[in-house]
């Protein structure tokens, strides 16, 4: 069994007795549904054909975002993207990190709870940039991006924000930070902030009558003062390279979600030995052994609800098109526009044009505009 194909064959052959036990969610039955129909044959063939008469058959992908083998190309067009829409200013990598005591709500309410860590993480800077003179009234750009697991694929729902440190006043002037300027905000006060911010919502919640999101509201309430008496984490720091490392970095998890096959070191059929990284004064390397049933409840955790936006633009990053924007920013366009994803012919190096198929022999439909994702 190939590594890309792991994940798929523990979820195979687990997901029965799992199922019976704990049960699923519709979009967790999707995603699990999907990723082991994944390049299987199940969902058909794509034949990839050149003009020389070259012609190669690839299992088509299921494109589920939950799926982590074939949404590596997904992931590098989508950096592609954004490297053409950013341009060469000061940039800044934020996280905001939500506390352990509060992960149970975040797990039965999670839909209402990803988009109030949105909205808060954007207000909470919003904030605090109304402290920097420079940026008084400025509506800055950014990227935010939902992460939910750790190392261990273990619950740990997290916000990483590409900010940058430009973007428009209420009167359409373009202002911005000079390029090597490594201060923005405090972290500790935009640490506080956001807490205060968070809190406050979940207190509304309080004032509704009935469970909240199923839970008691003693105990939602003593979570809360649990919460509140410690600091919160918040990370900022200015990218020295750029908004290309981190939107790199940020693209491994675009279009995937919990893990990646290479970090499966081996199954024998009972348990699941994946490879981490232990946080301390330096990252080291190490393993860690799950049985089958709890590696699939882990990973299930982190399907997210149908139709949920996990990556959100803000500032002038979403105002495209706008004719101030094309005037006064000096955007870096990527040499090449085409990715680097679609197969090339290994004769005459020219993309290869794809057509759908049932099966290796028929051929049904042309689908020139979806080619395959390769690893």
């Amino acid at each position: 069994m190939e590594a890309v194909s792991m994940v798929a064959k523990i979820i195979s052959e687990t997901l029965p007795n799992y199922r019976n036990q704990h049960g699923l969610t519709i979009d967790q039955a999707k995603a699990c549904s999907a990723i082991i129909r994944c390049r299987s044959g199940a969902l058909g063939y794509l034949a990839g054909e050149c003009r020389c008469g070259y012609r190669q058959i690839f299992a088509a992908s299921c494109r589920n975002r939950h799926c982590p083998t074939c949404q590596a190309g997904a992931a590098l067009r989508w950096v592609e993207q954004w490297q053409s829409k950013i341009p060469s200013i000061a940039t800044y990598h934020c996280v905001f990190t939500v506390p352990e005591s509060l992960r149970v709500l975040f797990a039965f309410g999670r839909r209402e709870c990803f988009n109030a860590l949105f909205l808060m993480a954007r207000k909470a800077i919003e904030m605090l940039c109304k402290r920097n003179r420079r940026l008084s009234g400025v509506n800055l750009g950014s990227i935010a991006m939902l992460h939910t697991w750790g190392g261990q694929l273990q619950f740990h729902p997290h916000l990483h924000v590409l900010l940058c440190g430009a973007g428009f006043r209420a009167d359409g002037k373009w202002v911005q930070l000079p390029i090597n300027d490594g201060w923005l905000m405090s972290v500790k006060a935009l640490g506080r902030c956001f807490r205060r911010l968070m809190l406050q919502w979940f207190s509304h919640l309080l004032h509704v009558e009935g469970p909240v999101f199923g839970l008691p509201r003693a105990q939602v309430a003593s979570l809360l003062r649990r919460a509140a008496l410690h600091d919160w984490r918040v990370f900022i720091q200015r990218s020295r390279c750029g908004p290309d490392r981190a939107l790199a970095y940020l693209g491994r998890y675009a279009y995937r979600v919990g893990i990646s096959p290479r970090r499966i070191r081996g199954y024998d059929g009972q348990t699941v030995e994946i490879a981490y990284r232990r946080r301390g004064e330096k990252f080291v390397a190490g393993t860690c052994s799950l049985t089958a049933p709890d590696f699939v409840g882990r990973f299930l955790q982190h399907v997210l609800p149908s139709g949920f936006r996990k990556i959100r633009a803000y500032g002038f990053l979403l105002r495209e098109g706008s004719p101030s924007q094309s005037n006064q920013i000096a955007v870096n366009v990527p040499s090449q526009a085409t990715p680097a994803t679609v197969p090339a012919c290994p004769h005459c190096s020219l993309p290869l044009a794809f057509a759908y198929l049932s099966s290796p022999l028929r051929t049904i439909i042309h689908c020139a505009h979806s080619p395959p994702i390769v690893n």
